[in-house]
């Protein structure tokens, strides 16, 4: 008997690119029992585009209220063992439930991560980076690579749904970050994670709306930083984590980051003083530009940063056939 998945796709104004999102996930090998899409308070077709799939697709409409929201309305909906937390601009080799959930069947994990790269939609054609990122899993605990800047995409990954009722839902309170909380709260609550080589997701990169990139929301991006930092001191100390120095060290770094980033956006704000943090921040720019010289990557080996394999790239032209794309070499 196959494992049943639900797949949650928060969306907001996303007309243009979630009809490909959705066919990409209605083509995998393992087809999802549930793919649930929340329209967050869009103002053009989202929602008749994702109706335009039939019964394969439930919609559940609601005022905008984040993406964090709008996922935990559909966890409410959700009847898999295993949940896929999607983005509606993004894609995914046609492999990508089956080889993860197989891998948390047979592992007894609660969370199978992969790889993912980037990709771009023109002109009709599909383009990848030739670099894949997660080609390999983290070769630490994960909460020590996490205090030093890991994470893995929450769309990169599958997770079991009991784990996310027992860790209070999906963090709700910002437009950003929301999945490094999310990953947080899973990490120091002891869930167990397996990587999963192979299957690919495709970030998508565009300008239409995208929070994460967009150069005018830039100090709400550093806000959100900030805070997410508090949230994340808050996790720690609840936890009762006991941190070496090296971890305290890495998380300082993040935290004088995060707090120069908004200094330097908002005068009113006091630029923080950790020179010891501050001086860990230019070693490690320094380390990444010379990763970037000798590898073709700024990734730090956590994120196991590699060329795209043969098999990812028959995947690849998989959703290219899919989705009627001219793959570009």
């Amino acid at each position: 008997m196959q494992p049943a998945v639900t797949v949650i796709i928060p969306a907001h104004n996303r007309a243009g690119m979630i009809g490909q999102a959705l066919e990409c996930l209605l083509r995998q090998t393992l087809p999802p029992a549930q793919v649930i899409v929340v329209d967050d308070g869009s103002t053009d077709d989202t929602a008749a585009v994702a109706r335009g799939f039939g019964a394969r697709v439930s919609v559940i409409q609601q005022a905008n209220a984040g993406p964090g929201a709008a996922r935990n309305r559909a966890l409410a909906e959700a009847t898999g063992e295993f949940v896929q937390f999607f983005d509606s601009d993004d894609l995914c080799t046609p492999d990508k439930l089956e080889r993860q959930a197989r891998a948390l069947v047979e592992s007894g994990a609660d969370l199978a991560y992969g790889g993912w790269a980037h990709c771009w939609i023109e002109d009709h054609g599909l383009r990848v980076d030739p670099m894949g990122v997660q080609q390999g899993g983290v070769q630490r605990d994960p909460l020590s690579a996490m205090l030093a800047g890991w994470l893995t995409f929450m769309p990169a990954s599958l997770v079991r749904r009991s784990w996310i009722g027992q860790v209070g839902g999906y963090p709700s309170a910002r437009h950003t970050g929301e999945d490094i909380e999310l990953l947080y709260r899973l990490v120091l609550a002891g869930v167990r994670l397996v990587h999963v080589p192979g299957p690919l997701l495709l970030v998508r990169q565009h300008i239409e709306g995208q929070i994460s990139s967009a150069s005018h929301l830039a100090l709400m991006r550093a806000q959100d930083q900030v805070h997410l930092c508090g949230q994340i001191d808050s996790l720690l100390a609840r936890h009762g984590a006991r941190l070496s120095a090296g971890q305290r060290l890495a998380w300082r770094t993040w935290q004088w980051r995060a707090q120069s980033e908004l200094a330097r956006l908002d005068p009113a704000t006091s630029a923080p003083v950790d020179q010891l943090a501050g001086l860990n921040h230019r070693l490690g720019q320094y380390r990444a530009g010379l990763r970037a010289r000798l590898t073709g990557s700024r990734f730090a080996a956590d994120f196991a940063p590699a060329p795209l394999t043969a098999q990812q790239r028959e995947g690849i032209a998989g959703v290219a056939r899919d989705l009627g794309l001219k793959l570009a070499v």
